[in-house]
């Protein structure tokens, strides 16, 4: 088993994360409340719309647009594989085998 200490674990990183996830859900539901209640409804919900996008894109800006999501480059898909070096071993062997 892994030995990690919260010291370790909670590094300024997680924690900024914890802290933009709370503001952005918590704050803003928590205003968006406090505004219905004031009787300023349409407020409340542009301060809710307006708190949660603006964490989907301090996430995104931070944390997310840094990560390669792409698949590997040499692999053959369905759709590419007539530009292949796949398709052209294969039309090779066929032509051999004729």
């Amino acid at each position: 088993m892994v030995d990690v200490s919260l010291r370790d674990f909670l590094t300024s990183d997680r924690l900024l994360l914890a802290l933009v996830l709370f503001a952005g859900i918590a704050g803003s539901g928590v205003a968006r409340r406090l505004f219905g209640e004031a009787g300023f409804d349409t407020v409340g919900q542009v301060v809710f719309i307006m708190g949660y996008g603006g964490m989907v894109v301090v996430l995104w800006y931070g944390w997310l647009r840094h990560i390669d999501i792409r698949g590997p480059e040499d692999r053959d898909s369905p759709d590419t594989v007539e530009n292949s070096k796949l398709y052209e071993r294969e039309s090779e062997q066929a032509e051999q085998s004729r």
